[in-house]
């Protein structure tokens, strides 16, 4: 179907980028990926293409001083400094539990919910859990790593001063709130139990990536990113017992619901 489009307009630069994730993710052809990506971006200096371009850099094993010296082509992107250590930090990044999750999402997913799985796999292993810990920013939040004292009640770390983060809710805002560009806040801002609200809870068998998980009475959230190589799914989340974004299976995790945010 891109491949369709391109040769009606050669300059389409969503075309473009939807080409390479499939050239990448269902072909394995790095090198053709590669090149629609820049074709992309030499059509749309886009951020979130940059971004996209980097994780596609990263994920093909390119060396750090190649993917560095891929910034000095698009100095207009990174005037903006939250992107600029939002780029840095992910190119001394490497998740192949992340890449592998992404390669493996079903061909026919909707582009929303595969930048939602897109989205959250970017904070995997990089943001600590925080209690209380919210953000509304769109890329990297400068906050993000700063000591600072838990003042949400609740919580046994309640006082304590620790690396600023999310919590699960938290980032499941995150997500949303960067998948759709700035658009939508998922439950806004309302925790787990007001996310679990702006769903409509379906069954197991129908889970797809970008559905949500929660634990009994809505105390933990999660993400559905994919399944494992023997069918089981595969939950991110941010979660204490981790103090980290992670990919886990779904233990601890009773119902599942489909966003409305996806209008199927």
């Amino acid at each position: 179907m891109w491949e369709q489009c391109i040769s009606r307009d050669s300059t389409h630069a969503k075309a473009l980028r939807n080409l390479a994730l499939a050239y990448f993710d269902k072909r394995g052809d790095a090198a053709s990926a590669r090149v629609c990506m820049e074709r992309a971006l030499k059509y749309r200096k886009d951020p979130r293409l940059l971004f996209e371009y980097q994780q596609l850099l990263k994920n093909t094993n390119v060396s750090v001083a190649e993917r560095l010296d891929v910034y000095g082509r698009y100095p207009e992107l990174l005037a903006q400094r939250d992107l600029l250590r939002e780029l840095i930090e992910d190119v001394y990044s490497v998740s192949g539990d992340t890449a592998a999750l992404i390669r493996s999402l079903p061909e026919d997913l909707s582009p929303e919910r595969e930048a939602v799985v897109r989205t959250a796999c970017s904070l995997v292993g990089k943001v600590n859990y925080f209690w209380g810990g919210k953000s509304l920013v769109i890329g990297w939040d400068v906050r993000w790593g700063e000591l600072r004292q838990v003042t949400a009640a609740g919580s046994s770390t309640t006082g304590a001063y620790r690396p600023y983060g999310l919590d699960c809710s938290g980032f499941v805002d995150w997500v949303f709130f960067n998948q759709s560009g700035g658009s939508y806040v998922i439950g806004h801002g309302g925790g787990a139990t007001m996310q679990h609200s702006y769903c409509t809870d379906i069954s197991w068998a129908d889970a797809q990536p970008g559905d949500l998980v929660f634990y009994p009475d809505n105390s933990h959230v999660g993400i559905v990113g994919g399944r494992d190589a023997n069918g089981e799914l595969l939950i991110i989340h941010c979660a204490s017992g981790y103090n980290n974004v992670v990919i886990t299976g779904k233990e601890g995790f009773t119902s599942i619901s489909r966003p409305r945010y996806y209008a199927e």
